[in-house]
């Protein structure tokens, strides 16, 4: 059998790590950020917030030709320095349009870095074991969700902006040079193959078969943004102040938990029985954050929030890179990291829109809603997953 564990698997994840770090960092505070450094309105915030997965969205539709027709390994080096200037420029934004210009280009190198690792991945991972290596793989972003909003809580409590760009910047620095040790193989593409990434057609940048279970990816990060973006605030509005970095931690451990285990049983016996599952019980998690009336109630959405959210991711990803040719596995996971930016960039914004009207408890009421129309469209479309 071949091993799961290579330097190559371990460095990648690593740097996926990192990136997530810094991702989950800056997506904790940025709203407070502008409400406080730029006397933003909630609206304003939450374009602040989402407008880094615009930024994200769009490299998209250059990642998966750039993977394809360069190395995978410069691909993520272009991406990781496009990261970095961006993030020494966040404390330098003189206005809330810069700091929005700084945001969407920082997403379009965010964007690249997590096309390259996850199809680095993809394409080192055994096919027997995509699901195990697969979720091992989603587990380095996973722990990032919990000590990236934890550390920013704290230090945007304490008024401390200033050095969490400097922490972000410092993870992206360190990325580079993990990957200085990265030794990847040569994909050599056939004439046939090369020319099906060059120009703007839709094949160029978007993997059909691919995208039923990305689009449900996308209805499912469109309701978790509004977790990110606004939790704090809700946990302030609700007098719990401080209790936000809870909730990401508890969401953390309970996918470290699981993960392994729904790789597992992904291996065994594939998507549908666990995709389902899954979605019910991130229904049931927001619907109880809506009604969340102190610390302990808030942990038990959160574990219902991770256990749903991380069985539904890791399968889904994993099956994405087992359905798809090792020629297209660049392109495949572009169109599934595309849609999950759709979702993530309409999330904040959309929840921006909505939170003066609804409320906070009515907004992720209504985000719970979202989830359970997502098992509907998962029944139409399982002959497809």
């Amino acid at each position: 059998m071949q091993k799961l564990w290579t330097r190559e698997f371990v460095i990648t994840s690593l740097v996926n790590f990192v990136n997530a770090s810094n991702f989950y960092l800056l997506a904790v505070v940025t709203a407070g950020y502008a409400i406080d450094h730029f006397e933003a309105d909630s609206g304003t915030a939450g374009l602040v917030t989402g407008i880094f997965v615009v930024g994200a969205l769009v490299s998209r539709l250059v990642a998966g030709k750039m993977l394809g027709l360069l190395s995978y390994r410069r691909t993520l080096v272009i991406g990781l320095l496009i990261a970095l200037a961006s993030s020494l420029f966040y404390p330098l934004a003189p206005t809330v349009a810069a700091f929005i210009l700084v945001r969407t280009v920082h997403g379009f190198g965010f964007g690249i870095i997590v096309s390259a690792t996850s199809t680095i991945v993809a394409d080192i991972v055994p096919t027997a074991r995509s699901g195990r290596g697969m979720g091992y793989f989603q587990l380095s972003a996973t722990v990032a969700t919990a000590l990236g909003p934890f550390v920013a809580v704290f230090l945007s409590e304490l008024g401390n902006y200033t050095l969490i760009f400097l922490i972000c910047s410092g993870l992206l620095l360190i990325a580079l040079v993990l990957v200085a040790f990265l030794r990847l193989r040569t994909i050599t593409l056939s004439p046939e193959e090369r020319e099906s990434f060059r120009g703007f057609k839709l094949r160029s940048i978007i993997e059909l078969p691919v995208m039923p279970v990305s689009t449900l990816v996308m209805f499912m990060y469109l309701s978790y943004a509004a977790i990110v973006a606004f939790l704090a605030l809700f946990t302030w509005d609700v007098d719990l102040p401080g209790t936000a970095s809870w909730f990401f931690i508890a969401y953390a451990a309970i996918i470290i938990v699981s993960r392994p285990l729904v790789g597992h049983l992904f291996d065994r016996w594939g998507p549908r029985p666990l995709i389902f599952p899954g979605l019910v019980v991130l229904t049931v998690g927001f619907v109880l954050l809506s009604q969340m009336q102190d610390p302990v109630m808030l942990i038990i959405s959160a574990l219902c929030v991770g256990l749903g959210q991380g069985a539904v991711q890791a399968v889904t990803l994993a099956t994405v890179a087992k359905i798809t040719p090792p020629h297209r596995k660049g392109v495949a996971t572009t169109t599934y990291f595309l849609m999950a930016d759709v979702g993530y960039s309409l999330g904040p914004m959309l929840s921006g829109v909505l939170l003066p009207f609804v409320g906070f408890r009515g907004l992720y009421l209504l985000m719970g809603g979202i989830i359970a129309c997502t098992v509907l469209f998962s029944w139409w479309q399982r002959s497809k997953l």
